[in-house]
């Protein structure tokens, strides 16, 4: 039953329609890098993903907090095999070069990938979920 608690929402994340909150309709027409811009939440925790801008060459300008500002060393997009990729490298106390390597999901608005915790060597798996701001968000 213990088990069941904790897959039963994965589950539910994954299928279209239903996530709490939103409308599978809202993905946008075009993946661009400008896709990524705005504030990303875990779906499992306080983790603020803050995409400010992403240059032509895929730089990218973001935050991250937790919910405290952690020191992003690095973070990039890219497009591979047409699917448009964030990588983000945090180097801070408690941070000692953990990375987030994510795929944006246009199906769903959503980041999906992997988070790599250095201190610990470890992998998880991890969902964002775009934060809707208001009314002037929703174009």
């Amino acid at each position: 039953m213990q088990l069941m608690r904790i897959i039963l929402p994965w589950i539910l994340l994954a299928m279209p329609g239903c996530q709490p909150g939103t409308d599978p309709g809202d993905p946008p027409a075009t993946v661009t890098y400008a896709t990524l811009v705005g504030q990303w939440e875990r779906v499992d925790g306080n983790y603020t993903i803050e995409v400010r801008s992403v240059a032509d060459d895929g730089a990218v300008e973001a935050g991250y907090y937790n919910p405290n500002p952690v020191h992003i060393a690095l973070a990039e997009a890219k497009f591979a095999d047409e699917i448009l990729t964030l990588f983000i490298e945090l180097r801070d106390r408690g941070y000692p070069g953990c990375t987030y390597q994510l795929r944006y999901g246009a199906d769903d608005d959503r980041l999906w990938g992997t988070y790599y915790q250095a201190a610990q060597g470890e992998r998880y798996s991890v969902v964002f979920q775009r934060q809707r701001l208001g009314p002037a968000d929703d174009q």
